[in-house]
């Protein structure tokens, strides 16, 4: 893997940086008998209905070879319009701030004084993953989704297929370039892996939720634990904790980016944060 794909694989790791539940008790697995793929899907929307906001507070944890990163990072989420993360290695004191909007993503960097600003078509040119708002909310969130698609109803299903394994529901489907995706869920809708594959260039996106606990329907899980491989090869490992979760709150969303603050790219940046 070339160093700038080990650093935006790091960047988006970042990005991708996801926060209790009033009630302590935790979901089993449920198992159960094989279903058709509408039934399936009906029930599941049934189950999540779409939400107007999430926020939550999370511990997190990024690996990649040679850098680590340990943060308390809170979460935003404005549906299907904006999101934002507070990362705040010490005692609250926040030192990255990073804003997704539905074509681009900025980063204000407190600590050195500077920030950036990026077009996901930019990142894309160098992603072997083909990056989306729809497709990260839907990760965050803990949906299932159809590849780079807003909120899709059930016509947009209609390419999935499903196999019942082990007492479980997969559903597949792809995106026509390459890329496959998959998701398993138990018999009560809970979705207990998202994974994203690239046969031919040797990548893929393995994402596992656990620890489901229910406050209130719908259930949530408060451990999600992801990993990326390329090339034979670990790129990196996020683990996130969740705390603090609300959802359907009145959200302020801001991003002001002093005037004194330097912009810079993404090598720039990532080196000033340590990362090379």
């Amino acid at each position: 893997m070339t160093v700038h794909r080990n650093k935006l694989l790091l960047l988006l790791g970042l990005l991708l940086i996801l926060s209790g539940c009033g009630s302590r008790h935790r979901l089993a697995t449920v198992r159960g008998e094989a279903r058709e793929t509408a039934d399936f899907i009906a029930a599941w929307q049934k189950r999540y209905p779409p939400m107007r906001s999430f926020t939550a507070r999370t511990s997190m944890l990024i690996r990649m070879p040679g850098s680590e990163l340990k943060s308390r990072v809170d979460l935003k989420i404005a549906a299907d319009s904006l999101m934002q993360l507070s990362v705040q290695p010490l005692a609250g004191m926040e030192m990255l701030r990073v804003e997704f909007g539905l074509d681009s993503v900025k980063m204000v960097d407190r600590y050195n004084r500077q920030y950036l600003a990026e077009s996901y078509a930019a990142l894309n040119r160098e992603s072997p993953l083909p990056f989306s708002f729809y497709d990260l909310q839907a990760l965050l969130l803990n949906r299932i989704f159809a590849p780079g698609r807003k909120a899709p109803g059930p016509e947009q299903y209609a390419g999935f297929t499903m196999r019942h394994r082990d007492g479980l529901s997969e559903l597949h489907t792809s995106n026509g370039s390459g890329l496959s995706y998959s998701f398993t869920a138990d018999a009560e809708e809970k979705l207990l892996a998202t994974g994203i594959a690239h046969p031919e260039k040797r990548y893929s996106l393995r994402c596992l939720y656990s620890d489901f606990r229910s406050e209130s329907a719908p259930p949530f899980p408060m451990q999600m634990d992801m990993a990326v491989n390329e090339n034979g090869g670990r790129a990196l490992d996020l683990s996130i904790s969740f705390s603090k979760i609300q959802r359907d709150a009145e959200l302020k969303l801001d991003f002001p980016v002093p005037k004194n603050y330097k912009r810079v790219g993404l090598n720039e940046l990532l080196k000033t944060l340590n990362f090379k």
